[in-house]
């Protein structure tokens, strides 16, 4: 009986554990945490003309703060400003440029001290994307005679999705630091945690932006300067959203199938751990657990899941989020644990979901 007690007691404790682990982190946020982590705070939003970008800048507009909105297309920065005018931001100023160039990157930081006084709080999310087969698509640049227009393509990806990261965010450091309180919020990918099929140098590109961030938090925590230490860095760990610039690139590519089979070798791998250990009803747990927590997701993700979760771990001032944290925490975990086996299964997952021709 005592025995049987204590067993029910671990299993409870262990039940308590993997839901505080798993939901803890992604409760919402209520809008009076928002409002108090962002109200009057000069915040810029790289890449806020649609998608991700679009819903960070109404966000953080209901929360009261200043707001300077980038991107390349003017008209669709016009109408995210009215929006956001509308849903209280403190103030609103837009600035069209084209960030894959360092001029680019230096004349918005330079714009947005200028309009708001400084600046609190900086959000990196602008991006190109990609959904290719990369290995082919280098073969036949071989055989196309095109190969140079590819490795120019390249280029480009890293000017936008991290050299100007690290260009922005090296601009606007002295900003931050006077801010007293500077947070940088990175949003990168799953990708650049993690090889992904179809994603080759995207996912290069996140996996220098992790690696430059993380690094340079390192710096700051060691800096005799306690105004630079006073700055905050928090990276986003982003799953599938359904944005345009998603939706686009994979359009005719990728159709949603892919998930049922997610669960399907989910189940494989943790049934696996099941038969090979002494723990079969902790693990057992483990895998139902999970099989619940995600079997009511979506494969493409509203975009305001994103924002919110990006904001509420700035607020928070989280060191990293993932989104959707629960298909996404778990899924890092095991990978850390079995690499060679989850990398075959991922590409399994990716790939069962394509259209096929």
């Amino acid at each position: 009986m005592c025995s049987c007690s204590r067993t029910t007691s671990i299993l409870v404790a262990t039940i308590a554990i993997l839901l505080a682990w798993a939901y803890g982190p992604g409760l919402p946020a209520s809008q009076s945490e928002l409002t108090a982590a962002y109200q009057n705070k000069r915040v810029v939003v790289c890449g806020s003309s649609y998608g991700i970008g679009a819903e960070i800048a109404k966000d953080l507009a209901k929360s009261g703060a200043h707001l300077f909105l980038s991107a390349r297309s003017k008209n669709k920065l016009e109408g995210v400003a009215k929006e956001c005018t509308e849903l209280g931001a403190a103030s609103v100023h837009i600035f069209p440029v084209d960030l894959s160039t360092r001029q680019g990157s230096k004349a918005m930081i330079e714009a947005a001290t200028s309009k708001m006084g400084g600046i609190d709080v900086l959000v990196l999310n602008h991006i190109i994307g990609m959904y290719d087969d990369w290995a082919a698509h280098l073969m036949n640049g071989h055989a196309s005679g095109e190969i140079d227009q590819s490795m120019d393509w390249v280029d480009k990806l890293f000017k936008v999705n991290i050299l100007s990261y690290i260009y922005i965010s090296s601009y606007a450091l002295p900003e931050l630091a006077e801010s007293g309180s500077g947070r940088i919020i990175a949003v990168g990918s799953m990708a650049g945690r993690q090889g992904l099929a179809r994603v080759a140098p995207y996912a290069s590109t996140k996996h220098a932006m992790f690696g430059y961030f993380d690094s340079l938090r390192q710096d700051i925590l060691a800096s005799p300067d306690p105004k630079v230490r006073s700055i905050g860095i928090t990276t986003g760990v982003l799953g599938a959203f359904s944005t345009e610039t998603a939706r686009a690139g994979t359009a005719g590519k990728l159709d949603d199938g892919m998930v049922v089979s997610e669960f399907f070798f989910f189940f494989f791998l943790l049934f696996f751990f099941c038969l090979s250990s002494s723990s079969f009803f902790f693990i057992s747990f483990f895998f139902f657990f999970f099989f619940f927590s995600s079997s009511s997701s979506k494969p493409w993700n509203d975009p305001s899941v994103a924002s919110h979760d990006l904001i509420k771990a700035g607020a928070r001032e989280w060191q990293t989020v993932y989104t959707p944290w629960h298909q996404l925490r778990i899924a890092a975990l095991l990978h850390g644990f079995a690499p060679e086996l989850m990398e075959k299964i991922i590409l399994h997952v990716t790939l069962s979901g394509e259209v096929k021709k």
